[in-house]
């Protein structure tokens, strides 16, 4: 766990803390107030431990919260900033995601096809795999997606709530045999608004280096930079 602070926060007692998980990943960003505690008290109750969490799916944000209990807890920390998920997408039973909003979309043999499924446990190894990004508007909501990769380990699916109402943003990104995206297509939807949709394709000399960008917005028309 790694705590810091700015002069700002200094003023008002608070702490930016950081928590990792076994690998040394970093699973959760958030902020803590914590009064009387000077930078080398700190350093003397943490200098000896080793610090990291687990995934525990009904665990709160799913993650354990065993370590350095004395200083942050589930319940005492002022505000989480971002969490994010691993390896796997069990995650995908917490509440948050359970909707079909956030389901792998196969878009034909232009895309990529997704290695393993929602229940895999090594196909998504190493990979981050979903996100929870607070909005920071004081209203305390997050924005959450879920992330998808092929059987060589690239992105290809992006799946992400947006402030808007009903919003969901997708991004579908094909690769050719050499690992270069050649097409990202992007889908902007919301609750009472027209579906927005932006494709790129990208185009490439034998050796690799980019010639041509084009891009086609929603109503069909291409714009060659």
């Amino acid at each position: 766990m790694i705590f810091t602070q700015d002069g700002e926060q200094r003023k008002a007692s608070e702490w930016t803390f950081q928590k990792y998980d076994v690998f040394g990943r970093i699973i959760m960003k958030g902020l803590h107030v914590m009064t009387g505690k000077t930078h080398d008290q700190l350093r003397t109750i943490v200098e000896n431990e080793v610090v990291s969490e687990r995934y525990i799916l009904n665990s709160h944000w799913s993650y354990s919260w065993n370590s350095l209990t004395t200083l942050l807890t589930s319940t005492n920390y002022k505000q989480v900033f971002q969490v994010n998920y691993y390896d796997n997408y069990d995650f995908r039973n917490r509440p948050e995601y359970i909707n079909t909003q956030f389901s792998f979309v196969n878009k034909g043999a232009e895309y990529n096809k997704r290695y393993g499924t929602d229940t895999g446990i090594t196909e998504a190894k190493g990979q981050l795999t979903g996100t929870a990004i607070a909005r920071l508007d004081g209203q305390n909501k997050f924005d959450y997606s879920v992330l998808y990769y092929d059987n060589r380990g690239r992105l290809i699916q992006t799946r992400a709530t947006s402030h808007l109402e009903g919003g969901i943003d997708e991004e579908y990104i094909a690769y050719n045999f050499t690992g270069q995206p050649t097409k990202k297509l992007h889908i902007h939807s919301a609750t009472g608004k027209n579906t927005q949709k932006e494709e790129y394709a990208y185009t490439y000399d034998h050796a690799g280096r980019l010639l041509k960008t084009t891009h086609q917005l929603t109503d069909g028309s291409t714009v060659k930079p």
